[in-house]
């Protein structure tokens, strides 16, 4: 039936009832449940271009009234799928990437539900939803070509962040997941994303949010995507259980110079944009020197800096966007830290002297 559903609409009238069962006679376990065995051969028989549909459809599955409130379940259909998207990605890219959204809803749900749960076990159930929901991330963002589509749904959430304390950190955290996934992917595939304008625009508003955990989640986000790192800390994710209390981190070597190198870079092309041509000579050639043995130290390490064409996009931002609202917007901030707020946390944006 389902090789004969060339449609997505024919396809759903044909899965809908599958799903159905499956829920009824608890079939979603993963590894050895029927669902994995009887979606996997479809997947594997698929021949018109549908598996992407088959693993959209089954994400989608997650709001279906059987489902929505069963964590445990949930959490099932959700290691199946990313079972799935393992071997869809298998086949080739990942064009559409319209679930991710829909994960990411479903994730910033059981945030909530864990910062307003009073049982240990429920506590327990959204605990497991949330790891595998990560893990499904992972496994989607791997074999996604393009994380343009990714970053304009990071930007249009953020744009949309609600000032409601309990509301904005389940959705800071949820796309905290969402960049550690999509930096594991681009280390995995070495592949370069120029860092968007719009993604930027709206994680340096978040940096200005009145909840602290919020801000603190937005310098996270930013991070994670301009240094991708394989040393994806989960205890990140389960601060966001704990009211995102945040233990001091210990960053590694290759991110503390590779964050050198950039300061370096953005300092010289600052210097080069404004014109200043007398210090080209000296300062200039010392901070030449310096990105140079900074980039050499990375080399050395084992960690390639490729974000050249970022730091030009986030220079010239930061140039156009200074004489506005970013001005405005850091005196907010420094009365803040000298006496507004007790909560007040100000972090200096990559030493370029603008301070958040």
């Amino acid at each position: 039936m389902v090789e004969l559903a060339k449609e997505s609409t024919t396809l759903r009238q044909v899965l809908d009832p599958v799903f159905v069962y499956l829920d009824s006679r608890r079939h979603w376990v993963p590894q050895q449940g029927l669902a994995m065995v009887v979606l996997s051969d479809m997947l594997y028989w698929e021949a018109s271009g549908n598996h992407q549909l088959i693993l959209g459809a089954v994400i989608r599955h997650l709001d279906h009234k059987n489902v929505s409130h069963d964590p445990q379940l949930k959490s099932n259909i959700v290691q199946v799928a990313a079972a799935l998207a393992r071997q869809t990605r298998s086949r080739g890219v990942l064009a559409e990437t319209g679930f991710v959204s829909d994960l990411c809803r479903h994730l910033r749900k059981s945030f909530q539900a864990t910062l307003e749960s009073v049982g240990q076990q429920e506590s327990n159930l959204n605990i497991l939803l949330q790891n595998s929901i990560e893990d499904c991330l992972l496994e989607i963002a791997k074999g996604i070509d393009n994380a343009l589509p990714l970053f304009n749904m990071m930007a249009i959430s953020l744009e949309k962040l609600p000032s409601s304390g309990i509301v904005a950190r389940a959705t800071i955290g949820s796309l905290m997941v969402l960049a550690h996934m999509i930096s594991l992917a681009l280390i995995s595939s070495r592949s370069q994303q120029v860092f968007p304008e719009d993604l930027l625009v709206q994680l340096m508003k978040a940096m200005l949010h009145p909840n602290v955990e919020v801000r603190m989640g937005a310098h996270h986000i930013f991070s994670a995507l301009l240094i991708p790192s394989s040393s994806h800390p989960r205890h990140e994710v389960a601060s966001l259980r704990s009211g995102f209390v945040y233990e001091p981190r210990r960053w590694r070597s290759t991110n503390a110079s590779a964050f050198a190198s950039i300061s370096a870079l953005l300092e010289k092309l600052r210097r080069e944009k404004d014109g200043i041509k007398s210090e080209k000579n000296g300062c200039n050639i010392h901070e030449d020197f310096k990105g140079k043995d900074n980039m050499e130290e990375d080399s050395k390490q084992g960690l390639v800096v490729k974000s050249s064409r970022n730091i030009y996009t986030i220079t010239s931002i930061i140039d156009r966007t200074a004489a506005s609202n970013m001005v405005e917007a850091v005196r907010t901030i420094h009365h803040e830290a000298d006496g507004g707020s007790d909560n007040a946390v100000t972090v200096r944006f990559l030493d370029t002297g603008h301070s958040f």
